[in-house]
Protein backbone atom coordinates (compact mmCIF):
# COMPACT_ATOMS: atom_id res chain seq x y z
CA UNK A 1 0.00 0.00 0.00
CA UNK A 2 1.25 3.74 -0.66
CA UNK A 3 0.05 6.06 0.88
CA UNK A 4 -0.70 9.48 -1.23
CA UNK A 5 -0.70 12.48 0.31
CA UNK A 6 1.23 14.78 -2.47
CA UNK A 7 1.39 15.06 -6.08
CA UNK A 8 4.72 13.64 -6.16
CA UNK A 9 3.61 10.56 -4.74
CA UNK A 10 1.47 9.92 -7.24
CA UNK A 11 4.94 9.63 -9.65
CA UNK A 12 5.38 5.59 -8.09
CA UNK A 13 1.62 4.98 -9.32
CA UNK A 14 1.90 6.59 -12.53
CA UNK A 15 0.37 6.02 -15.52
CA UNK A 16 -2.70 7.18 -14.17
CA UNK A 17 -5.88 5.23 -15.70
CA UNK A 18 -8.27 7.06 -18.02
CA UNK A 19 -10.64 7.08 -15.03
CA UNK A 20 -8.01 8.70 -12.59
CA UNK A 21 -7.31 11.48 -15.04
CA UNK A 22 -11.09 12.30 -15.23
CA UNK A 23 -11.55 12.35 -11.42
CA UNK A 24 -8.61 14.46 -10.30
CA UNK A 25 -9.87 16.77 -13.23
CA UNK A 26 -13.43 16.52 -11.18
CA UNK A 27 -12.38 17.29 -8.07
CA UNK A 28 -10.63 20.55 -9.19
CA UNK A 29 -13.70 21.83 -10.85
CA UNK A 30 -15.82 20.44 -8.39
CA UNK A 31 -17.94 18.52 -10.18
CA UNK A 32 -19.46 15.04 -10.26
CA UNK A 33 -17.36 12.82 -11.94
CA UNK A 34 -19.61 10.19 -13.84
CA UNK A 35 -17.12 7.03 -15.72
CA UNK A 36 -18.65 5.43 -18.34
CA UNK A 37 -22.20 7.54 -17.70
CA UNK A 38 -21.87 6.64 -14.01
CA UNK A 39 -23.64 3.37 -14.35
CA UNK A 40 -21.97 0.51 -12.17
CA UNK A 41 -19.16 -1.85 -13.72
CA UNK A 42 -19.64 -5.08 -15.07
CA UNK A 43 -17.65 -7.46 -12.78
CA UNK A 44 -16.77 -9.66 -15.56
CA UNK A 45 -16.30 -6.93 -18.41
CA UNK A 46 -13.64 -4.50 -19.11
CA UNK A 47 -12.96 -1.62 -16.52
CA UNK A 48 -10.15 0.29 -17.13
CA UNK A 49 -12.25 3.09 -18.11
CA UNK A 50 -14.08 3.02 -15.14
CA UNK A 51 -10.65 1.81 -12.76
CA UNK A 52 -9.81 4.10 -9.58
CA UNK A 53 -7.04 2.77 -7.84
CA UNK A 54 -8.00 2.77 -3.70
CA UNK A 55 -4.72 4.68 -2.34
CA UNK A 56 -5.44 7.79 -4.96
CA UNK A 57 -9.02 7.74 -3.81
CA UNK A 58 -7.88 8.18 -0.27
CA UNK A 59 -5.70 10.75 -1.12
CA UNK A 60 -8.46 13.06 -2.82
CA UNK A 61 -10.96 12.04 -0.26
CA UNK A 62 -8.74 13.81 2.36
CA UNK A 63 -8.76 17.10 0.39
CA UNK A 64 -5.66 16.16 -2.27
CA UNK A 65 -3.20 18.88 -2.53
CA UNK A 66 -1.40 22.26 -3.79
CA UNK A 67 -1.25 20.57 -7.40
CA UNK A 68 -4.12 18.52 -6.75
CA UNK A 69 -6.84 20.37 -4.94
CA UNK A 70 -10.24 19.25 -3.78
CA UNK A 71 -12.92 21.90 -3.96
CA UNK A 72 -14.71 22.27 -0.73
CA UNK A 73 -17.75 20.38 -1.80
CA UNK A 74 -15.44 17.15 -1.48
CA UNK A 75 -15.80 13.81 -4.20
CA UNK A 76 -18.88 13.01 -6.33
CA UNK A 77 -17.63 9.63 -8.08
CA UNK A 78 -20.18 7.53 -9.90
CA UNK A 79 -19.53 4.54 -11.70
CA UNK A 80 -15.88 3.52 -10.68
CA UNK A 81 -14.25 0.27 -9.96
CA UNK A 82 -12.50 0.56 -6.84
CA UNK A 83 -9.39 -1.65 -6.61
CA UNK A 84 -8.01 -2.41 -3.52
CA UNK A 85 -8.91 -1.69 0.54
CA UNK A 86 -9.78 1.61 0.93
CA UNK A 87 -8.68 2.23 4.00
CA UNK A 88 -10.33 5.81 5.98
CA UNK A 89 -9.92 4.49 9.21
CA UNK A 90 -9.38 7.87 11.82
CA UNK A 91 -9.32 10.08 8.69
CA UNK A 92 -11.14 13.28 8.35
CA UNK A 93 -12.69 13.63 5.33
CA UNK A 94 -12.63 16.93 2.98
CA UNK A 95 -16.12 17.56 2.44
CA UNK A 96 -18.55 14.71 1.26
CA UNK A 97 -17.96 11.91 0.47
CA UNK A 98 -20.26 10.48 -2.74
CA UNK A 99 -19.20 6.86 -4.38
CA UNK A 100 -22.20 6.19 -6.20
CA UNK A 101 -22.41 2.85 -8.56
CA UNK A 102 -19.73 2.38 -7.32
CA UNK A 103 -17.70 -1.42 -7.05
CA UNK A 104 -15.07 -2.32 -4.27
CA UNK A 105 -13.12 -5.26 -4.39
CA UNK A 106 -12.02 -5.07 -1.26
CA UNK A 107 -13.29 -4.12 2.05
CA UNK A 108 -14.37 -0.61 3.01
CA UNK A 109 -13.14 0.55 6.47
CA UNK A 110 -14.30 3.77 7.69
CA UNK A 111 -13.04 2.84 11.26
CA UNK A 112 -13.29 6.16 13.19
CA UNK A 113 -13.07 8.74 10.74
CA UNK A 114 -15.02 11.50 10.17
CA UNK A 115 -16.77 12.79 6.85
CA UNK A 116 -19.85 15.53 6.62
CA UNK A 117 -21.49 12.95 4.28
CA UNK A 118 -21.35 9.46 3.13
CA UNK A 119 -23.20 8.34 -0.64
CA UNK A 120 -22.78 4.92 -1.34
CA UNK A 121 -26.05 4.57 -3.31
CA UNK A 122 -26.21 1.63 -5.60
CA UNK A 123 -22.79 0.26 -5.06
CA UNK A 124 -21.35 -2.60 -4.71
CA UNK A 125 -19.41 -3.64 -1.33
CA UNK A 126 -17.09 -6.27 0.30
CA UNK A 127 -18.23 -5.23 3.44
CA UNK A 128 -18.41 -1.52 5.10
CA UNK A 129 -16.37 -1.19 8.42
CA UNK A 130 -17.91 1.78 9.84
CA UNK A 131 -17.22 1.22 13.82
CA UNK A 132 -17.24 4.77 15.50
CA UNK A 133 -17.91 6.94 12.41
CA UNK A 134 -18.75 10.16 13.13
CA UNK A 135 -20.79 11.67 10.40
CA UNK A 136 -22.17 15.13 10.12
CA UNK A 137 -24.61 14.30 7.80
CA UNK A 138 -26.38 12.01 6.29
CA UNK A 139 -25.45 8.26 5.69
CA UNK A 140 -27.05 6.86 2.29
CA UNK A 141 -26.64 3.12 1.78
CA UNK A 142 -29.64 3.31 -1.19
CA UNK A 143 -29.64 0.19 -2.92
CA UNK A 144 -26.27 -1.16 -2.19
CA UNK A 145 -25.18 -4.69 -3.22
CA UNK A 146 -22.86 -5.89 -0.01
CA UNK A 147 -21.35 -9.53 0.54
CA UNK A 148 -19.58 -8.61 3.89
CA UNK A 149 -21.49 -6.95 6.04
CA UNK A 150 -22.49 -3.69 7.20
CA UNK A 151 -20.71 -2.24 10.73
CA UNK A 152 -21.96 0.72 12.01
CA UNK A 153 -21.47 -0.34 15.35
CA UNK A 154 -21.05 2.84 17.72
CA UNK A 155 -21.48 5.32 14.75
CA UNK A 156 -22.78 9.05 15.43
CA UNK A 157 -25.03 10.10 12.31
CA UNK A 158 -25.71 13.70 12.41
CA UNK A 159 -28.27 12.82 9.69
CA UNK A 160 -30.49 9.85 8.61
CA UNK A 161 -29.19 6.30 7.97
CA UNK A 162 -30.80 4.92 4.41
CA UNK A 163 -30.74 1.48 3.83
CA UNK A 164 -33.62 1.16 1.60
CA UNK A 165 -33.37 -1.16 -1.23
CA UNK A 166 -29.96 -2.18 -0.14
CA UNK A 167 -28.92 -6.47 -0.62
CA UNK A 168 -26.80 -7.69 2.18
CA UNK A 169 -25.32 -11.32 2.25
CA UNK A 170 -22.42 -11.65 4.29
CA UNK A 171 -21.14 -15.26 4.78
CA UNK A 172 -20.86 -14.79 8.30
CA UNK A 173 -24.50 -14.63 10.75
CA UNK A 174 -23.85 -10.45 11.12
CA UNK A 175 -25.54 -8.36 7.86
CA UNK A 176 -26.27 -4.88 9.66
CA UNK A 177 -24.26 -4.30 13.26
CA UNK A 178 -25.64 -0.33 14.34
CA UNK A 179 -25.41 -1.57 18.06
CA UNK A 180 -25.24 1.34 19.90
CA UNK A 181 -25.18 3.46 17.10
CA UNK A 182 -26.64 7.59 17.87
CA UNK A 183 -28.46 8.50 14.36
CA UNK A 184 -30.25 12.53 14.83
CA UNK A 185 -32.49 11.41 12.28
CA UNK A 186 -34.84 8.90 10.66
CA UNK A 187 -33.42 5.16 9.69
CA UNK A 188 -34.88 3.57 6.54
CA UNK A 189 -34.46 0.19 5.77
CA UNK A 190 -37.94 -0.11 3.55
CA UNK A 191 -37.47 -2.98 1.06
CA UNK A 192 -33.90 -4.30 2.87
CA UNK A 193 -33.13 -8.08 2.03
CA UNK A 194 -30.54 -9.16 4.36
CA UNK A 195 -29.28 -13.05 5.05
CA UNK A 196 -27.68 -12.68 8.40
CA UNK A 197 -28.93 -10.59 11.78
CA UNK A 198 -29.53 -7.27 11.73
CA UNK A 199 -28.88 -5.23 15.12
CA UNK A 200 -29.63 -2.06 16.77
CA UNK A 201 -29.04 -2.85 19.96
CA UNK A 202 -28.74 0.10 22.40
CA UNK A 203 -29.24 2.63 19.62
CA UNK A 204 -30.62 5.93 19.75
CA UNK A 205 -32.76 7.26 16.73
CA UNK A 206 -34.06 10.57 17.10
CA UNK A 207 -36.40 10.65 13.78
CA UNK A 208 -38.92 7.44 12.71
CA UNK A 209 -37.93 4.18 11.64
CA UNK A 210 -39.13 2.64 8.24
CA UNK A 211 -38.63 -1.06 7.75
CA UNK A 212 -41.79 -1.16 4.56
CA UNK A 213 -41.26 -4.23 3.18
CA UNK A 214 -38.12 -5.79 4.03
CA UNK A 215 -37.05 -9.09 4.19
CA UNK A 216 -34.78 -10.47 6.76
CA UNK A 217 -33.45 -13.95 7.13
CA UNK A 218 -31.46 -15.29 10.38
CA UNK A 219 -29.34 -17.39 8.04
CA UNK A 220 -29.01 -19.95 10.96
CA UNK A 221 -28.59 -17.13 13.52
CA UNK A 222 -31.06 -16.74 16.34
CA UNK A 223 -32.18 -13.23 15.60
CA UNK A 224 -33.15 -11.99 12.37
CA UNK A 225 -33.79 -8.30 13.39
CA UNK A 226 -32.36 -7.45 17.14
CA UNK A 227 -33.52 -3.91 18.36
CA UNK A 228 -33.38 -4.44 22.29
CA UNK A 229 -33.07 -1.30 24.27
CA UNK A 230 -33.05 0.76 21.47
CA UNK A 231 -34.41 4.16 21.50
CA UNK A 232 -36.93 5.58 18.90
CA UNK A 233 -38.06 8.67 19.23
CA UNK A 234 -41.08 8.73 16.58
CA UNK A 235 -43.01 5.83 14.74
CA UNK A 236 -41.57 2.56 14.18
CA UNK A 237 -43.82 1.37 10.76
CA UNK A 238 -42.79 -2.48 9.49
CA UNK A 239 -45.92 -2.80 7.42
CA UNK A 240 -45.23 -6.05 5.30
CA UNK A 241 -42.08 -6.95 6.56
CA UNK A 242 -41.15 -10.69 6.28
CA UNK A 243 -38.83 -11.87 8.65
CA UNK A 244 -37.68 -15.73 9.08
CA UNK A 245 -36.08 -15.78 12.85
CA UNK A 246 -36.69 -13.96 15.72
CA UNK A 247 -38.19 -10.21 15.65
CA UNK A 248 -36.73 -8.46 18.93
CA UNK A 249 -37.85 -4.96 20.03
CA UNK A 250 -37.63 -6.69 23.61
CA UNK A 251 -36.98 -3.25 26.18
CA UNK A 252 -37.05 -1.12 23.12
CA UNK A 253 -39.02 2.48 23.38
CA UNK A 254 -40.89 3.49 20.74
CA UNK A 255 -42.01 7.52 21.01
CA UNK A 256 -44.71 7.47 18.29
CA UNK A 257 -46.54 4.16 16.35
CA UNK A 258 -45.39 0.41 16.22
CA UNK A 259 -47.07 -0.04 13.03
CA UNK A 260 -46.36 -4.24 11.96
CA UNK A 261 -49.87 -4.39 9.90
CA UNK A 262 -49.39 -7.38 6.89
CA UNK A 263 -46.32 -8.58 8.28
CA UNK A 264 -44.83 -12.05 8.23
CA UNK A 265 -43.18 -14.02 11.40
CA UNK A 266 -41.53 -17.42 11.54
CA UNK A 267 -39.44 -18.66 14.04
CA UNK A 268 -37.66 -20.78 11.67
CA UNK A 269 -37.07 -23.28 14.45
CA UNK A 270 -37.86 -26.61 15.23
CA UNK A 271 -38.34 -25.64 19.39
CA UNK A 272 -41.60 -24.30 19.58
CA UNK A 273 -40.21 -22.57 22.64
CA UNK A 274 -38.66 -20.16 20.13
CA UNK A 275 -40.23 -16.85 20.07
CA UNK A 276 -41.05 -15.30 16.73
CA UNK A 277 -42.13 -11.94 17.51
CA UNK A 278 -40.25 -10.61 21.27
CA UNK A 279 -41.88 -7.75 22.33
CA UNK A 280 -40.84 -8.09 26.45
CA UNK A 281 -40.84 -5.09 27.69
CA UNK A 282 -41.27 -2.91 25.17
CA UNK A 283 -42.68 0.61 25.54
CA UNK A 284 -44.92 1.84 22.73
CA UNK A 285 -46.09 5.87 23.71
CA UNK A 286 -48.73 5.78 21.18
CA UNK A 287 -49.95 2.62 19.66
CA UNK A 288 -49.25 -0.58 18.34
CA UNK A 289 -51.09 -1.57 14.78
CA UNK A 290 -51.34 -5.44 14.58
CA UNK A 291 -53.81 -6.02 11.62
CA UNK A 292 -53.01 -8.68 9.04
CA UNK A 293 -50.14 -10.62 10.63
CA UNK A 294 -49.42 -14.34 9.00
CA UNK A 295 -47.40 -16.19 11.36
CA UNK A 296 -45.34 -19.19 10.78
CA UNK A 297 -43.48 -21.26 13.44
CA UNK A 298 -42.45 -19.58 17.18
CA UNK A 299 -43.87 -17.66 19.93
CA UNK A 300 -45.36 -14.26 20.34
CA UNK A 301 -44.32 -12.81 23.65
CA UNK A 302 -45.39 -9.59 24.99
CA UNK A 303 -44.48 -10.09 28.54
CA UNK A 304 -44.73 -6.66 30.39
CA UNK A 305 -44.74 -4.46 27.49
CA UNK A 306 -47.18 -0.96 27.57
CA UNK A 307 -48.71 0.29 24.38
CA UNK A 308 -50.62 3.58 24.40
CA UNK A 309 -53.01 2.22 22.16
CA UNK A 310 -53.92 -1.18 21.18
CA UNK A 311 -55.08 -1.11 17.56
CA UNK A 312 -56.65 -4.23 16.07
CA UNK A 313 -59.94 -5.85 14.59
CA UNK A 314 -60.77 -9.26 16.88
CA UNK A 315 -64.14 -9.66 14.93
CA UNK A 316 -62.36 -10.43 11.49
CA UNK A 317 -58.96 -10.88 12.22
CA UNK A 318 -58.27 -13.29 14.75
CA UNK A 319 -55.84 -15.03 13.09
CA UNK A 320 -53.46 -12.70 13.44
CA UNK A 321 -52.60 -13.87 16.55
CA UNK A 322 -50.92 -17.06 17.55
CA UNK A 323 -52.56 -20.04 19.12
CA UNK A 324 -52.77 -20.45 22.99
CA UNK A 325 -49.61 -22.71 23.38
CA UNK A 326 -47.49 -19.70 21.77
CA UNK A 327 -48.74 -16.83 23.05
CA UNK A 328 -47.15 -14.62 25.94
CA UNK A 329 -49.72 -11.72 27.67
CA UNK A 330 -49.22 -12.04 30.81
CA UNK A 331 -47.97 -8.64 32.16
CA UNK A 332 -48.73 -6.98 28.46
CA UNK A 333 -50.68 -2.89 29.48
CA UNK A 334 -52.62 -0.72 27.34
CA UNK A 335 -53.97 2.75 28.02
CA UNK A 336 -57.18 2.07 25.80
CA UNK A 337 -58.24 -0.15 22.62
CA UNK A 338 -59.16 0.99 19.45
CA UNK A 339 -61.07 -0.85 16.68
CA UNK A 340 -64.67 -2.00 15.72
CA UNK A 341 -67.12 -3.33 18.53
CA UNK A 342 -66.16 -6.52 20.14
CA UNK A 343 -68.08 -8.62 22.03
CA UNK A 344 -67.10 -10.11 25.18
CA UNK A 345 -67.13 -13.32 24.13
CA UNK A 346 -64.42 -12.37 21.07
CA UNK A 347 -61.94 -10.80 23.93
CA UNK A 348 -62.49 -13.56 25.93
CA UNK A 349 -61.41 -15.62 23.12
CA UNK A 350 -58.51 -13.52 22.97
CA UNK A 351 -57.31 -13.14 26.49
CA UNK A 352 -57.29 -17.18 26.80
CA UNK A 353 -55.08 -17.78 24.45
CA UNK A 354 -52.19 -15.76 25.83
CA UNK A 355 -52.84 -16.06 29.22
CA UNK A 356 -51.45 -19.99 30.33
CA UNK A 357 -48.01 -20.53 31.23
CA UNK A 358 -47.00 -23.98 31.41
CA UNK A 359 -50.61 -24.99 32.19
CA UNK A 360 -50.96 -22.48 34.78
CA UNK A 361 -53.38 -19.46 34.52
CA UNK A 362 -52.08 -16.04 34.32
CA UNK A 363 -54.97 -13.70 35.39
CA UNK A 364 -53.45 -10.44 34.70
CA UNK A 365 -54.78 -10.04 31.18
CA UNK A 366 -58.43 -10.40 31.78
CA UNK A 367 -57.87 -7.25 34.77
CA UNK A 368 -55.97 -5.55 32.38
CA UNK A 369 -58.70 -5.52 29.62
CA UNK A 370 -61.52 -5.25 31.88
CA UNK A 371 -59.84 -2.07 33.49
CA UNK A 372 -59.83 -0.41 30.13
CA UNK A 373 -63.47 -1.68 29.57
CA UNK A 374 -64.44 -0.33 32.85
CA UNK A 375 -62.83 3.10 32.08
CA UNK A 376 -64.59 3.32 28.72
CA UNK A 377 -67.91 2.89 30.15
CA UNK A 378 -68.57 -0.85 29.09
CA UNK A 379 -69.18 -1.71 32.83
CA UNK A 380 -71.26 -4.69 31.80
CA UNK A 381 -68.39 -6.05 29.13
CA UNK A 382 -66.03 -5.54 32.48
CA UNK A 383 -67.83 -7.60 34.64
CA UNK A 384 -68.18 -10.41 32.03
CA UNK A 385 -64.57 -10.12 31.84
CA UNK A 386 -63.76 -10.59 35.70
CA UNK A 387 -66.08 -13.33 35.88
CA UNK A 388 -64.75 -15.45 33.41
CA UNK A 389 -61.13 -14.77 35.00
CA UNK A 390 -62.47 -15.91 38.02
CA UNK A 391 -64.04 -18.95 36.37
CA UNK A 392 -60.87 -20.15 35.17
CA UNK A 393 -58.95 -19.38 38.18
CA UNK A 394 -60.98 -21.43 40.04
CA UNK A 395 -60.50 -24.25 37.60
CA UNK A 396 -57.14 -23.87 37.23
CA UNK A 397 -56.79 -24.04 41.14
CA UNK A 398 -58.64 -28.08 40.40
CA UNK A 399 -56.11 -28.80 37.77
CA UNK A 400 -53.05 -27.93 39.82
CA UNK A 401 -54.30 -30.43 42.43
CA UNK A 402 -55.49 -33.17 40.61
CA UNK A 403 -52.68 -35.98 40.92
CA UNK A 404 -52.02 -37.79 37.29
CA UNK A 405 -48.83 -39.56 38.29
CA UNK A 406 -49.71 -42.28 40.21
CA UNK A 407 -46.88 -44.79 41.42
CA UNK A 408 -48.66 -47.65 42.03
CA UNK A 409 -48.67 -47.14 45.61
CA UNK A 410 -51.75 -47.13 48.02
CA UNK A 411 -50.35 -43.80 49.42
CA UNK A 412 -50.99 -42.30 46.03
CA UNK A 413 -53.85 -43.64 45.49
CA UNK A 414 -55.54 -42.39 48.71
CA UNK A 415 -53.89 -38.71 48.03
CA UNK A 416 -55.50 -39.15 44.88
CA UNK A 417 -58.89 -39.66 46.01
CA UNK A 418 -58.29 -36.88 48.37
CA UNK A 419 -58.06 -34.21 46.13
CA UNK A 420 -60.53 -35.46 43.76
CA UNK A 421 -63.01 -35.20 47.11
CA UNK A 422 -61.61 -32.00 47.58
CA UNK A 423 -62.18 -30.64 43.73
CA UNK A 424 -65.28 -31.88 43.67
CA UNK A 425 -66.22 -29.56 47.02
CA UNK A 426 -64.57 -26.66 44.95
CA UNK A 427 -66.55 -27.50 41.98
CA UNK A 428 -69.60 -27.43 43.84
CA UNK A 429 -68.54 -23.91 45.45
CA UNK A 430 -67.60 -22.91 42.06
CA UNK A 431 -71.09 -23.39 40.50
CA UNK A 432 -72.86 -22.12 43.21
CA UNK A 433 -71.20 -19.02 42.89
CA UNK A 434 -71.35 -18.68 39.05
CA UNK A 435 -74.78 -19.76 38.81
CA UNK A 436 -76.26 -17.25 41.18
CA UNK A 437 -74.24 -14.01 41.54
CA UNK A 438 -71.64 -14.82 38.74
CA UNK A 439 -68.55 -14.68 40.99
CA UNK A 440 -69.84 -11.07 42.62
CA UNK A 441 -69.92 -9.23 39.25
CA UNK A 442 -73.32 -10.25 38.18
CA UNK A 443 -75.22 -9.91 41.83
CA UNK A 444 -78.92 -9.63 40.26
CA UNK A 445 -78.73 -12.93 38.76
CA UNK A 446 -79.31 -14.50 42.40
CA UNK A 447 -82.84 -12.62 41.65
CA UNK A 448 -83.55 -14.64 38.92
CA UNK A 449 -82.19 -17.86 40.30
CA UNK A 450 -84.57 -16.32 43.52
CA UNK A 451 -87.38 -16.17 41.11
CA UNK A 452 -86.78 -20.01 39.67
CA UNK A 453 -86.92 -21.11 42.77
CA UNK A 454 -90.41 -19.32 43.84
CA UNK A 455 -91.50 -20.33 40.51
CA UNK A 456 -91.00 -24.31 40.99
CA UNK A 457 -91.92 -24.05 44.71
CA UNK A 458 -95.58 -21.90 44.18
CA UNK A 459 -95.75 -24.87 41.05
CA UNK A 460 -95.58 -28.09 43.64
CA UNK A 461 -97.72 -26.06 46.00
CA UNK A 462 -100.43 -25.58 43.47
CA UNK A 463 -100.67 -29.39 42.62
CA UNK A 464 -100.32 -30.40 45.92
CA UNK A 465 -103.43 -28.24 47.09
CA UNK A 466 -105.52 -29.68 43.73
CA UNK A 467 -104.45 -32.94 44.75
CA UNK A 468 -106.13 -32.52 48.63
CA UNK A 469 -102.26 -33.46 50.25
CA UNK A 470 -101.92 -29.82 52.50
CA UNK A 471 -103.13 -29.77 55.99
CA UNK A 472 -103.76 -26.60 58.56
CA UNK A 473 -100.29 -25.92 60.28
CA UNK A 474 -101.96 -24.86 63.32
CA UNK A 475 -102.71 -27.32 66.52
CA UNK A 476 -105.73 -25.88 66.90
CA UNK A 477 -107.11 -26.42 63.49
CA UNK A 478 -105.82 -29.79 62.45
CA UNK A 479 -106.67 -31.22 66.37
CA UNK A 480 -110.14 -29.62 65.97
CA UNK A 481 -113.19 -32.61 65.17
CA UNK A 482 -114.32 -30.59 62.59
CA UNK A 483 -110.96 -31.23 60.35
CA UNK A 484 -110.52 -34.67 62.13
CA UNK A 485 -114.23 -35.22 60.55
CA UNK A 486 -113.35 -34.01 57.26
CA UNK A 487 -109.83 -35.89 56.66
CA UNK A 488 -111.34 -39.20 57.60
CA UNK A 489 -114.39 -38.56 55.59
CA UNK A 490 -112.97 -39.44 52.13
CA UNK A 491 -113.41 -36.42 50.31
CA UNK A 492 -110.47 -35.43 47.73
CA UNK A 493 -109.41 -32.11 49.22
CA UNK A 494 -110.56 -31.95 52.90
CA UNK A 495 -108.23 -28.97 53.20
CA UNK A 496 -110.22 -26.52 50.66
CA UNK A 497 -113.81 -28.13 51.99
CA UNK A 498 -112.28 -27.13 55.35
CA UNK A 499 -111.47 -23.49 54.85
CA UNK A 500 -113.44 -22.48 51.49
CA UNK A 501 -116.32 -24.90 51.30
CA UNK A 502 -119.98 -23.68 52.86
CA UNK A 503 -121.77 -26.20 54.66
CA UNK A 504 -125.26 -27.38 53.13
CA UNK A 505 -127.01 -28.47 56.37
CA UNK A 506 -129.99 -30.97 56.25
CA UNK A 507 -132.77 -28.10 56.31
CA UNK A 508 -131.39 -26.32 53.51
CA UNK A 509 -129.66 -23.81 55.03
CA UNK A 510 -126.11 -22.98 54.23
CA UNK A 511 -123.08 -22.35 56.91
CA UNK A 512 -119.63 -20.71 56.37
CA UNK A 513 -117.05 -23.42 56.00
CA UNK A 514 -115.45 -24.50 59.72
CA UNK A 515 -112.50 -22.63 58.45
CA UNK A 516 -113.96 -19.40 57.65
CA UNK A 517 -111.71 -17.67 60.54
CA UNK A 518 -108.57 -19.50 59.41
CA UNK A 519 -106.01 -17.82 57.34
CA UNK A 520 -106.70 -18.51 53.49
CA UNK A 521 -104.20 -20.75 51.65
CA UNK A 522 -102.60 -18.77 48.66
CA UNK A 523 -99.84 -20.77 46.34
CA UNK A 524 -97.78 -17.64 45.20
CA UNK A 525 -97.72 -17.03 48.60
CA UNK A 526 -97.14 -19.67 50.15
CA UNK A 527 -94.01 -20.65 47.37
CA UNK A 528 -92.26 -17.30 47.99
CA UNK A 529 -92.90 -17.77 52.01
CA UNK A 530 -90.91 -21.27 51.74
CA UNK A 531 -88.23 -19.37 49.31
CA UNK A 532 -87.36 -15.87 50.24
CA UNK A 533 -85.94 -15.92 53.77
CA UNK A 534 -86.80 -11.98 54.48
CA UNK A 535 -90.49 -12.52 53.82
CA UNK A 536 -93.14 -13.49 55.94
CA UNK A 537 -96.58 -13.91 54.89
CA UNK A 538 -97.52 -16.42 56.97
CA UNK A 539 -98.07 -18.96 54.89
CA UNK A 540 -95.67 -21.64 55.74
CA UNK A 541 -96.72 -21.46 59.55
CA UNK A 542 -100.86 -22.12 58.19
CA UNK A 543 -100.35 -24.66 55.70
CA UNK A 544 -98.07 -27.58 55.32
CA UNK A 545 -97.91 -30.45 52.77
CA UNK A 546 -98.95 -34.36 54.09
CA UNK A 547 -96.32 -36.79 52.82
CA UNK A 548 -98.85 -39.45 53.37
CA UNK A 549 -102.16 -38.11 51.11
CA UNK A 550 -100.64 -38.53 47.84
CA UNK A 551 -97.37 -37.87 45.69
CA UNK A 552 -97.68 -34.25 45.22
CA UNK A 553 -97.60 -34.04 49.15
CA UNK A 554 -94.70 -36.34 49.24
CA UNK A 555 -92.39 -35.13 47.00
CA UNK A 556 -93.44 -30.93 48.46
CA UNK A 557 -92.18 -32.05 51.89
CA UNK A 558 -89.08 -33.52 50.78
CA UNK A 559 -88.31 -30.43 48.07
CA UNK A 560 -89.31 -27.68 50.88
CA UNK A 561 -86.32 -28.32 52.77
CA UNK A 562 -84.36 -28.07 49.67
CA UNK A 563 -85.91 -25.00 48.29
CA UNK A 564 -85.76 -23.15 51.78
CA UNK A 565 -82.06 -24.03 51.79
CA UNK A 566 -81.69 -22.95 48.68
CA UNK A 567 -83.25 -20.07 49.23
CA UNK A 568 -81.43 -18.86 52.12
CA UNK A 569 -78.31 -19.39 50.08
CA UNK A 570 -79.16 -17.41 47.47
CA UNK A 571 -80.61 -14.64 48.96
CA UNK A 572 -77.31 -14.61 50.84
CA UNK A 573 -74.96 -14.78 48.38
CA UNK A 574 -77.03 -12.36 46.58
CA UNK A 575 -77.06 -9.65 49.23
CA UNK A 576 -73.34 -10.00 49.27
CA UNK A 577 -72.63 -9.57 45.87
CA UNK A 578 -74.71 -6.49 45.95
CA UNK A 579 -72.65 -5.26 49.02
CA UNK A 580 -69.68 -6.17 47.53
CA UNK A 581 -68.46 -8.55 50.10
CA UNK A 582 -67.61 -11.67 47.08
CA UNK A 583 -65.09 -9.26 45.24
CA UNK A 584 -63.40 -8.19 48.40
CA UNK A 585 -62.99 -11.31 49.82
Amino acid sequence: MITVQCDADLDALRPLTPGEIQLLAACRAGEPCRLNGGHLPDEAGSRRAQFIRADILRYLIMGGCEINPVASTGIDLHGAFISGTLNLATVKSHGAVGLQNCRFDRLFTLFQSEIQNLRLDGSHLCGLNGHGLNAANDVILRDVTDTGGINLFAARIGGRLDLGGADISPSKHLALNAKNAEIAGGVTLSSLCATGRVSLNGAVINGQMACENASLDAHGAAYAFKAQDTVIRSDLNCTGIRVKGMFSLSGAQVGGRLVLNHAEFDAASDDPATPAVRLVRMNVSEGLHWEGIRLGDGRVSLTSAHVGDLRHDLNSDMDSWPPADRFDLDGFTYDRMTGPSISPGTFIEWLRKGSTEKENFLPQPFTQLAKILRERGHDRDSRLILAERDRLIMKNIRDRARITDYDGTWSRAFLGLSRDASNFRRWAIDVMLRRTVGYGYRPFRSMWMLATLVVIAVTMAQMTWREGSFVPGAEAANGSEVWIALSGSGIPNPAQAWAETPVVQRDGTVSPPPGRDYPRFNAIAWGADLVIPIIDFGQTVHWGPSAGRGPWGLWLWRASFFLAAAGWIVTALGAAAITGIIRRE
